[in-house]
């Protein structure tokens, strides 16, 4: 305000004064009119001093349009994560989440891996039985690449529901971009094949597919030449017809997914889980802790030895940079150490089992070798369950599961079974992770992958895989346009 508003004030209280006009109200108001004269010229002449420092200064620019819709933006999504937060989370009751049972079709793998040439005609992993006349889908990114093939389900081998919009015969081929951490919803494409696909050959490997990835070989330490280090192992598929749920509400526009009632919702699961199945599931980590223990079995076959070399051996490497020279040496004596048992093992028949002393021998050395990194300062990051567990399905696959120790193949079994709290499964409910199932509710789930060793990635269940596809078009049998999420905790 400007100081001339509590002059004129103080000028009309003196004026009153001087007439005459004396009063309590003419007392007071000389002296309050005074000292808001002082406090204006005082924050008057601060204002000045501040405009005039300011003036030397460039004047700030504008903000530019989109600058504008930004800060817009920010405001608004504080505004509604202020509501969010405000407002209690409702999450169903089981009431409320047995009213949502819909009909699905849950999707087990065997618990060993098989054969590439398994006449199987629904599995995981491997290589597909696809016609000629179906050329191996590709996508364009830096240049022209081969998606992973995830899984070929027979549509005849499917329980029979009421409410399935697919048809009754034919087989379904599943592709996925597993190369990038966050693919678009289109990296994926699913094939349809009409026909018998019993007398179908299995089709080789493409040039162009990416070593690696979700779908092919997770363990960075594979030797490229290996088959295990562009598609997964090969798993038979069978399928039982169960009640999906939905254990958490719809609502659109909010900023962050909606909870769930856990609780609820594995109490139903296990129920479900009993009646099919015959018996109580196991937490996925119990079992895959034995898989994960550095015991005196591992070392069971050659392959193993040879698996259990390369994975310390890729540790030191990665770890060698990072250190001094003297501490480069000890890694660059640890890669050797590993290439000599890698050599070793070359020369073996690759599933023949391994005697007590050998083990004991291979043990001594290998703890050696990692207990020697941790005193040059840095500890190798080894995990002993995915050698493990590499080493027992490469026998498997190799028709040679009687090489598996039992407490290995007993684990495999347990940690298989366990996944059918939150199952791989065609339709029905998908499991929500974050916001998939949400954003593509009056899609079909067409099929759903759950973490899962068995396909070489995050072997808790804690992400999912989930291929999306129009009603209207799953009923006409056309899937040029299923779109794909990949979602984790």
């Amino acid at each position: 305000m400007h100081p001339i508003v509590p002059a004129i004030v103080l000028a009309l209280a003196i004026v009153r004064a001087l007439a005459g006009g004396v009063s309590w109200l003419t007392f007071v108001s000389v002296p309050l009119a005074m000292l808001w004269l002082v406090t204006e010229i005082r924050g008057w002449n601060a204002r000045r001093e501040s405009e005039d420092s300011d003036s030397a200064a460039a004047p700030p620019s504008a903000p530019t349009p989109e600058q504008t819709r930004e800060l817009l933006a920010t405001v608004d999504t504080i505004r509604r994560m202020r509501q969010e937060r405000e407002r209690p989370s409702l999450l169903p009751t089981e009431a409320e989440i047995l009213a949502t049972a819909k009909p699905a079709i849950f999707v087990q793998r065997a618990d060993l891996a098989v054969t590439l040439d398994h006449p199987g005609r629904s599995y995981l992993g491997g290589m597909p039985r696809l016609p000629a006349d179906m050329p191996w889908p590709e996508i364009e990114k830096h240049e022209r690449v081969a998606l992973t093939f995830l899984a070929q389900i027979d549509l005849a081998e499917l329980p029979r529901l009421e409410s399935s919009p697919l048809p009754r015969s034919g087989t379904l081929y599943f592709f996925a971009d597993t190369n990038d951490d966050a693919p678009e919803p289109t990296a994926c494409r699913v094939l349809f094949y009409a026909g018998d696909t019993a007398r179908v050959p299995i089709r080789e490997l493409p040039a162009n597919l990416a070593a690696g990835g979700n779908g092919g070989g997770p363990w960075p330490w594979l030797p490229e030449d290996s088959v295990w280090a562009r598609t997964g192992f090969r798993y038979p598929l069978s399928f039982t017809a169960f009640d999906s749920y939905r254990d958490y509400t719809v609502e659109p526009g909010a900023n962050h997914p909606p909870g769930r009632n856990r609780e609820a919702f594995e109490r139903l699961m296990h129920a479900q889980y009993a009646r099919h199945f015959g018996g109580p599931a196991t937490a996925p980590h119990e079992p895959w802790q034995i898989l994960s223990q550095d015991r005196d079995e591992w070392p069971f076959a050659w392959i193993a030895i040879e698996y259990g070399a390369r994975a310390l051996a890729h540790a030191a490497e990665r770890a060698a940079p990072h250190g001094s020279a003297d501490v480069a040496a000890e890694f660059r004596k640890i890669v050797d150490a590993c290439a000599a048992w890698i050599e070793r093992a070359a020369r073996e028949e690759p599933c023949t089992a391994c005697d007590a002393p050998l083990r004991a021998e291979f043990l001594r050395e290998w703890r050696a070798l990692a207990g020697q990194s941790e005193a040059a300062g840095r500890r190798l990051w080894l995990q002993v369950g995915d050698i493990v567990f590499a080493a027992c399905q490469t026998c498997a696959s190799h028709g040679r599961p009687e090489v598996i120790p039992p407490i290995y193949r007993d684990a495999l079994a347990r940690h298989n079974g366990a996944n059918l709290d939150f199952p791989h499964q065609l339709l029905g409910h998908g499991q929500k992770v974050q916001w998939a199932p949400i954003g593509y509710d009056q899609h079909v789930l067409l099929l759903q992958l759950l973490g899962d060793a068995g396909l070489g990635w995050h072997p808790g269940g804690s992400c999912a895989v989930q291929f999306w596809v129009d009603p209207a078009a799953a009923a006409r049998a056309e899937f040029d346009h299923v779109e794909m999420t990949v979602e984790c905790d």
